[in-house]
This record gives C-alpha cells, sequence and structure tokens, in this order.
C-alpha cells in the first residue's frame, strides 16, 4: 500500500492554496494536477476548480498544483473517524469532495513523499509532471519544474505510528531557465520612424525582417519570459526602411 503525503514546507500566500473538485478515480497527496476551470456546477463558485491530468499542451503552458495532505481524513456518513487505521497517509480524497491543493509557484518548498513519484528520485533529480498521469517523473517535461533539494523522513500513523517513510523536499524552479517548458510571449518595439526590425535567430543564424504595423509597433514573437532575450535571438536591428 502507498503512503503518500504532501504539504508546503514553508509559510505560502493564501492565494497559492487552492481546492478543486475531486474527479472520478479520486486523488491522493501528491498527485499533480491542472487547475485552469472553475466548478461550473457549483452555484456561484469561482475558487474551486475542476481537476484534470496534465496533457502534452498544458505540460508546456499551465502551471501544475498538487494535492496536499490535511483535509483526506476518512469519515463516516455521520462524520466520525472509522476504528483501526490511524495512518492517514493511506487515505483518498473520494470523488465528489474538495481537495485542497498548492499551486506550484517558483521558489515554493514542498515536501512530497517517494510513492508519490513515478519511478525513483534522488538528491539533484529535476522532476516534472507527465502527460496522462497524475505523478511527477525525473523523465517528466513541462512548464513546472522542481528540484530534489534533499531526503527527509516522515513518521507514519499519528501517535500510534512506529514506522516511518521516505520523502523528499523539493523546491520548484523558475519557468525561465527549468527547460524546454518555458513560457514566452510576443516583444512590443515603437520607435519614432521605425518600419521594420531585422531578427537573428540564436540557434540557426537565420534572420527575418519583421514589419511594423499601421501604428508603427514591431511585433517581436516567441521571446522568453524570465530568461535573456539573447536566447532566443542573438541582435534585433531596427530599421527606418
Amino acid at each position: 500500500m502507498e503512503n503518500r503525503v504532501c504539504y508546503p514546507m514553508i509559510n505560502v500566500p493564501e492565494y497559492l492554496i487552492g481546492t478543486v473538485t475531486v474527479p472520478s478515480g479520486g486523488l491522493r497527496p501528491g498527485d499533480v494536477v491542472v487547475v485552469s476551470v472553475a466548478d461550473n456546477s457549483i452555484e456561484k463558485n469561482y475558487t474551486q476548480y475542476y481537476a484534470s491530468k496534465p496533457t502534452e499542451d498544458t505540460l508546456k503552458g499551465d502551471t501544475l498544483a498538487i494535492v496536499i495532505s490535511g483535509g483526506n481524513f476518512e469519515d463516516l456518513v455521520d462524520g466520525r473517524l472509522p476504528d483501526g487505521n490511524p495512518d492517514y497517509t493511506t487515505y483518498v480524497y473520494e470523488e465528489g469532495k474538495t481537495a485542497p491543493v498548492l499551486f506550484l509557484e517558483s521558489r515554493v518548498m514542498v515536501y512530497i513523499s517517494d510513492d508519490c513519484f513515478s519511478g525513483n528520485v534522488n538528491i539533484g533529480d529535476v522532476v516534472s509532471g507527465v502527460a496522462g498521469e497524475n505523478k511527477l517523473s525525473v523523465d517528466g517535461d513541462g512548464l513546472t519544474k522542481l528540484s530534489v533539494e534533499a531526503k527527509h523522513e516522515f513518521r507514519v500513523g499519528g501517535v500510534f505510528g512506529s514506522s516511518f517513510i521516505t520523502g523528499n523536499i523539493c523546491r520548484v524552479l523558475p519557468s525561465g531557465g527549468a527547460g524546454s517548458g518555458t513560457r514566452s510571449g510576443s516583444l512590443l518595439i515603437w520607435s519614432e520612424g521605425t518600419a521594420a526590425a531585422i531578427v537573428t535567430d540564436a540557434e540557426t543564424g537565420d534572420t527575418e525582417t519583421i514589419s511594423a504595423d499601421e501604428n508603427g509597433i514591431v511585433e517581436i514573437p516567441d521571446v522568453p519570459f524570465n530568461s535573456p532575450i539573447s536566447d532566443k535571438y542573438s541582435s534585433i536591428e531596427l530599421s527606418d526602411v
């Protein structure tokens, strides 16, 4: 049986903690999800979201969220906790319930137990999401990447526990420089008399002339966020003809 525990290692601002409606199959701490669409089945809702598995497209453009421990205590119909299982690391968020998530923004430190990963992880590994799965993996790819900083043990079973599981203290890397899954956008340039910009691709050396629009603005596409423009273009020259 898997022991799953996940929680932030630092105080995080309130906006980095959210809630999702648990989908079919349930969720467990350490599951990573894409959170972008509000649950419209809840009247006047704008804070609780649907949780979906990452896809190849969403991995490249969406920040992941990770399900955290704390609200997944099993209960009976009258709200009491069941007898015989003090180990809440085995509990599941059931379909239709509300589960808390932590948005994996840059610099956040989070504890993730070993069973939350797809495969083994070691100190120094960089992990990310996998298309079609809720688990992080060393072989994953995407915008959200985490560095495994240290190993840390966690005692299971509450006050009755006598065994330990191993987990990992992970740090979310900035999206720029985190690998192939970086965000990018357009760079807008305006200078009086500018008719075009000549850009040189940093990788291939190819040049391209981009004309200004009717307002005299040159729009240069695919400029990476949080990293130097020279990562994409080795030079940008303005022209008045």
